[in-house]
């Protein structure tokens, strides 16, 4: 496959595992001579299924369109979220999720009018 120099390229990992899903890229760069080469890959877009499976939660609840709806839910994603932020190791994938899914779920209580459950408030 080619790719004009300059601009990056992203493929799968050829090593990623059940546990984990990686997109690695890297970009073609001109040397002093103008000479093309590879430079060292990003593994910034590595992320491990767990993450990737409560991203897809989130996907699910804000496809159902009606607001209330899409609020119902979000507790236990911000609950999930928590606890595999605390009890592992984690890719620099996984924290752009994060970042991502908590942007998701404030956004939906903000436009949901969301009235937080006894369970919801800590």
């Amino acid at each position: 496959m080619e790719n004009p120099c300059g601009t990056p390229m992203a493929h799968p990992h050829p090593k990623s595992l059940h546990e984990w899903y990686c997109t690695t890229s890297r970009r073609c760069s001109l040397d002093h001579r103008g000479m093309a080469f590879w430079e060292q890959p990003s593994y910034a877009r590595c992320i491990t299924n767990e993450f990737r499976y409560l991203q897809q939660s989130v996907q699910g609840h804000l496809a159902k369109g009606q607001r209330m709806l899409a609020g119902d839910g979000m507790s236990q994603v911000t609950k999930n979220l928590l606890d595999l932020t605390q009890r592992r190791n984690f890719y620099a994938g996984d924290l752009l999720s994060s970042v991502e899914i908590l942007r998701n779920v404030t956004e939906t209580f903000k436009r949901a009018s969301y009235e937080p459950s006894s369970d919801d408030v800590q």
